[in-house]
């Protein structure tokens, strides 16, 4: 799959013009694999059905939260940072879909965030924070911040849209 210059973006695709589709052999694999996958192929909308797929989203995240903060007490950087790659696209993915918006590209990322109504306070700028510390243990504790705030949101949000 081709993918486009929107998304050639650091940190997640800085060098990187082509996403082999054949490594993908898991639905785990397209979660924490090809970031944005589902907004770069719509072959799910996510975006569309929020209460269906943010769970999977924080299970994810609760699935992975603790294998980051090990490997950042164990001073490996390196190795906690494709798993932070992965959740913080995670967090952006469930912040627009949340929003019944796809992500349609990282060019524009902090203004688009801005305009999101429903978010944690300060969200474009922890989250421009956490895109530039991604192999920092501080970067993670941002990212836990913002889970725990989003999650707390999402249980707000499905509370209005049941009214």
């Amino acid at each position: 799959m081709k993918l486009p210059s929107s998304f050639q973006i650091a940190p997640f695709y800085e060098n990187q013009t082509v996403i082999d589709e054949k490594k993908l052999r898991s639905d785990e694999d397209k979660w924490l694999s090809v970031y944005f996958y589902f907004d770069l192929t719509e072959v799910a909308k996510p975006w569309l059905e929020h209460e269906r797929f943010l769970p999977l989203i924080f299970h994810y995240w609760d699935k992975k939260k603790n294998q980051i903060k090990e490997d950042f007490r164990n001073r490996e950087a390196k190795k906690a940072k494709p798993l932070m790659m992965a959740m913080s696209a995670l967090l952006i993915d469930a912040l627009f879909w949340l929003n019944k918006e796809k992500v349609r590209n990282l060019t524009s990322l902090r203004t688009d965030i801005e305009e999101l109504f429903y978010k944690p306070v300060n969200a474009s700028e922890r989250i421009h924070f956490i895109l530039t510390h991604v192999g920092h243990y501080q970067g993670f504790v941002q990212l836990e911040m913002l889970f725990e705030e989003l999650r707390k949101l999402y249980t707000r949000v499905k509370m209005i849209e049941r009214k």
